[in-house]
């Protein structure tokens, strides 16, 4: 059950894809905190906007890319040096959800999977809020019916089945995971 990224909805209703991190160089590239799949779709993408913390996007056009194991470095139209770039930290790059590829048969985009359900043995536990992500997995995060966060590693020992027409999710909830203080 694969997550296909870590990309979320935006205030504009947007998929957010990256954040931008820092000013990188003299140029006006900036450096990406991207936030999972093939950052080069960035390159390829024919609606991309960039996205304040509170939303209001503006289209934009990416010029290049470069990936490394370390960074995501996107050099912006219209970005001309660093003092701009470095106007741009903590904005997004964000696009529309019918912009992304299919997911693939058991494969997930976390932004559709917000608002499901979780359960447990057909007892409703809560509302998905979102994912984290913590080096080697990424943990699924959902409300309690009294409002508490739960984090669950989204790993097949825990994520038992994703119904996307029921919009359930359905996870074992081992001992003491829900008793977490």
């Amino acid at each position: 059950m694969p997550l296909k990224n870590s990309a979320s909805f935006g205030p504009s209703g947007l998929i957010r894809l990256a954040r931008i991190a820092a000013p990188h160089g003299i140029q006006g590239a900036v450096k990406l905190l991207f936030f999972g799949g093939d950052p080069f779709v960035l390159e390829t993408a024919k609606e991309l906007y960039l996205e304040g913390p509170e939303g209001n996007p503006k289209s934009i056009k990416v010029k290049s890319v470069t990936a490394s194991k370390k960074a995501v470095i996107v050099q912006l139209e219209d970005i001309q040096d660093r003092n701009a770039a470095s106007l741009l930290k903590g904005h997004y790059l964000s696009l529309p959800r019918a912009a992304l590829p299919q997911a693939q048969d058991d494969e997930y985009y976390q932004a559709d999977l917000l608002g499901f359900t979780v359960a447990h043995e057909k007892t409703t536990l809560g509302q998905v809020i979102g994912f984290q992500d913590y080096g080697p997995y990424t943990l699924l995060a959902f409300c309690d019916t009294t409002g508490k966060e739960i984090l669950v590693p989204w790993t097949s020992e825990f994520i038992l089945d994703v119904d996307s027409l029921q919009k359930t999710i359905t996870i074992d909830a081992i001992e003491g995971l829900l008793d977490q203080g």
